[in-house]
């Protein structure tokens, strides 16, 4: 008795097969099981590093305008954050923005 292999392409590009039969060896469950976490943990992976980055980033625009501005930590996110919700876009983009134009008009 074969099986039958199918390829899908998942989230972030990952492969994911498939096998389909109805007398699977309990190896090739486990087998095809470690492969699904092993994809599931680059995904949660790529899902860190990224939020890292943005974190970062937003704690450097954060410290340009405790500097600039003799803010705290405190009142720094609240312009920040305030300034994301005012114009619709992620509080990353905001930062960013910042960071690279050092224009603080909108973040007051």
């Amino acid at each position: 008795m074969g099986a039958r292999i199918n390829v899908t392409a998942g989230a972030a590009g990952v492969s994911r097969l498939s096998l389909m039969t109805s007398a699977l060896e309990p190896e090739a469950i486990l087998v095809q099981e470690l492969r699904d976490e092993l994809a599931a943990a680059a995904i949660r992976q790529e899902h860190l590093e990224a939020a890292l980055r943005s974190s970062r980033r937003i704690g450097m625009a954060m410290g340009i305008l405790m500097q600039r501005h003799q803010l705290t930590d405190e009142q720094a996110f609240a312009r920040l954050r305030d300034a994301s919700q005012n114009r619709n876009v992620k509080l990353s983009v905001v930062a960013e923005e910042f960071i690279y134009t050092g224009d603080a008009a909108d973040l007051r």
